[in-house]
């Protein structure tokens, strides 16, 4: 019997692609961005989007929190902003 290590069959199988839904462990997906990157013309681009994306996200907070401002019940008003807050924190 084996001891230690992982379990024989273990973990998702070869050529499994899911880890690319978050990127955080996807080895191809940060090979491909280094050599993008490696690229001064695309790494200009890839900043660029990287800036447009959030100047957009400042923005559409700043429309929300104004829309939220003018009403009148301060608790419900502060769970809107809070509300906003969670979801922008989650779609990064």
């Amino acid at each position: 019997m084996q001891r230690g290590g992982r379990r024989p069959g273990a973990g998702a199988p070869k050529g499994n692609l899911n880890a690319l839904s978050t990127g955080a462990h996807f080895k191809q997906l940060s090979a491909t961005i280094g050599a993008l990157l490696s690229v001064p013309e695309t790494r200009g681009v890839i900043l660029a989007l990287i800036d447009q994306k959030r100047r957009d996200r400042d923005r559409f907070q700043q429309i929300i929190v104004a829309a939220a401002r003018p009403i009148p019940n301060a608790e419900l008003s502060a769970a809107i902003c809070r509300k906003l807050e969670q979801h922008l924190d989650e779609s990064e």
